[in-house]
């Protein structure tokens, strides 16, 4: 299995992607993201949301040397996700997932309504940040999708992504007895 990412035309472009393929329906719990970029004050930040859960996570393109390295980083930042949920074993699973080129990954067409919802969300709290005088870091993207990931959401049920990736962790074990 490849990692899977559902890019934004406008990301495919900037990684010279070519035709965009069909998304993979069977994929591990925590593969599956859509992937754009946005710009802030000028920035480009890459902004990351998992397809089933939403959890919501952003990289500012200078914490990334070439936009080629972009899976090394997310897969560090998804390490560390998951880490602090407490599912140790996942995060280094997914971390030696997610740590291969660019030319390994599989990057398929978006087909997601939901993520351009969480983007807008993500501007307006990095935007009221930085009219309060932050700095645009990974320091407050981590803080800002730390809060996305949190907040309760009227389609899940007033459950936040957190819960929701933890339920189905937790489905995933139940489901996985294999899994180590």
């Amino acid at each position: 299995m490849v990692p899977q990412f559902r890019l934004s035309a406008k990301l495919a472009k900037v990684l010279m992607v070519g035709k965009l393929k069909e998304p993979n329906a069977t994929v591990a719990l925590y593969n599956d993201w859509y992937l754009n970029i946005i710009k802030v004050r000028r920035k480009n930040i890459y902004f990351f949301v998992h397809v089933k859960t939403k959890v919501t996570l952003a990289i500012p393109n200078d914490a990334i040397d070439n936009v080629s390295n972009f899976p090394k980083h997310f897969a560090l930042m998804l390490k560390n996700y998951l880490t602090t949920l407490h599912f140790e074993e996942m995060a280094i699973e997914a971390y030696n997932f997610f740590c291969k080129p660019p030319q390994q990954m599989f990057f398929v067409k978006p087909n997601n309504c939901a993520a351009p919802h969480h983007i807008f969300d993500f501007k307006r709290e990095l935007t009221y940040h930085i009219k309060k005088g932050g700095k645009i870091d990974q320091e407050l993207c981590n803080e800002i999708t730390s809060s996305l990931n949190n907040r309760p959401r009227k389609s899940f049920g007033y459950k936040a992504a957190n819960e929701i990736f933890a339920e189905n962790y937790r489905s995933y074990l139940a489901n996985t007895p294999t899994y180590h």
